[in-house]
């Protein structure tokens, strides 16, 4: 559907775009009441400013919104503008994705972060690493976070993310170290180099 003009929704008012539909808005489009729906596969093309004052606004996370401009506050909770504008001069609404960060048995704080506008984190934590059982015979560094406990892809903050995902802390050790898992009833005994003695209970 192409609209040419500026289109307004008001508080008795529905704009639902469904899935292979494009509403094309050659002027601004207000949202200043009812409800915008985008479902999966539905696009919104804003020649001018998107703005937003009231009402409901759902998309889907496979929905396209592009404006010439968006308002402060267009963006519903979970979405933000992005960064910058494509090759065309538009602007997209990008859903805010969570990263949630294992720290393998160490710590870490904040234990969830959210990409911004451009898909990516802005800033990643160092987790402490966790004490060894074995006391002085091991140590660990922390080699960065990776979107597989063994192996996989490293996330940084140039990483731009499409969807919610673990982080899992690798960690090299100097020696060994053992680990019970009282959930499996088992001890593991992992890390490199010779072992030493050790007794204990």
């Amino acid at each position: 559907i192409d609209y040419y003009g500026s289109l307004k929704s008001n508080s008795k008012g529905t704009v639902a775009v469904t899935s292979g539909d494009t509403l094309r808005v050659g002027g601004s489009l207000t949202a200043s009441g009812g409800s915008v729906e985008v479902t999966a596969g539905g696009r919104i093309v804003v020649d001018g400013v998107f703005s937003r004052s009231g009402g409901s606004m759902t998309l889907a996370r496979t929905a396209v919104v592009l404006a010439r401009q968006f308002a402060a506050g267009a963006a519903p909770s979970g979405w933000a503008v992005s960064d910058t504008a494509d090759s065309a001069g538009y602007y997209r609404l990008r859903p805010l994705y969570t990263v949630t960060f294992d720290a393998n048995r160490g710590t870490v704080s904040p234990a969830s972060a959210q990409t911004g506008g451009d898909g990516k984190l802005a800033s990643l934590p160092t987790p402490t690493a966790p004490t060894p059982n074995m006391g002085s015979y091991a140590t660990y560094t922390f080699e960065g976070w990776f979107d597989a406990k063994r192996g996989g892809n490293e996330i940084t903050t140039g990483t731009e993310l499409t969807q919610d995902i673990t982080a899992y802390a690798h960690l090299d050790i100097s020696s060994w170290d053992w680990d019970y898992r009282s959930e499996s009833n088992t001890v593991y005994i992992f890390g490199k180099g010779p072992t030493s003695t050790y007794e204990g209970s």
